[in-house]
């Protein structure tokens, strides 16, 4: 019963460790055909106009910033939310989305 474990044992470890074995480049990169100096202007005039490109799904779209402004002052949202919580619904809002498991 010793040797079967024995030969179980080094068995899944030879096996487990060859995966570690591959010491390749698993994606060779591609030369830059830009200097340093190229890339950073690139990077600021991209920031300058808004168009910096932000990944997204395995694609790029230019990214753009747009505030988004709901016209209430922050007092008054401070003070809906405390009115919120002091009515109980807070609690009960809780409360119904821990029964659905949210």
């Amino acid at each position: 019963m010793n040797t079967k474990h024995l030969i179980a044992a080094v068995t899944l470890a030879l096996v487990g460790t060859s995966s570690f074995a591959f010491e390749g480049d698993f994606a060779p990169q591609p030369a830059s055909t830009l200097s340093r100096a190229e890339v950073k202007a690139e990077l600021a005039a991209a920031v300058a106009n808004d168009t910096l490109p932000v990944a997204y799904e395995g694609s790029f779209a230019p990214a753009t910033s747009t505030a988004v402004t709901s016209g209430t002052s922050r007092q008054a949202v401070r003070a809906e939310t405390r009115e919120y919580v002091r009515s109980g619904q807070a609690a009960r809002d809780h409360q119904s989305l821990s029964a659905i498991g949210g």
